[in-house]
């Protein structure tokens, strides 16, 4: 009887398949990576927006303020705030007058 040897191993062919299926998914799932980290880069942006609204709203409720006058960070921070809130895309955050939105120079960083 004849021993047929068998070799422990992948052959060429084997291992380019499999590098062909790791590629396609490698191309599938960066761009959606990719949306996901700007989404939620966005969300911390309208975040930050909404905490910066608040606390100048009740700025200017508690000091009687009116729909013209415009607050500082100064103002704010820390009795409203902890701190200045840093857009994740190294955007300002401008406060406008009381009567106005709090606004972001990052395009599409909106508070709604």
């Amino acid at each position: 009887m004849t021993q047929i040897k068998r070799r422990n191993g992948f052959t060429l062919i084997e291992m380019a398949i499999v590098l062909l299926v790791i590629s396609i998914l490698t191309a599938i799932a960066i761009p959606s990576y990719m949306r996901c980290r700007e989404n939620s880069k966005i969300r911390v942006c309208r975040s930050h927006l909404r905490h910066l609204q608040d606390a100048k709203d009740r700025w200017a409720i508690e000091n009687r303020k009116t729909s013209s006058d415009k607050p500082t960070f100064d103002d704010l921070i820390p009795t409203y705030l902890k701190g200045a809130p840093v857009c994740p895309n190294s955007g300002t955050y401008e406060l406008g007058a009381v009567g106005e939105n709090v606004t972001c120079t990052t395009p599409g960083h909106t508070i709604y």
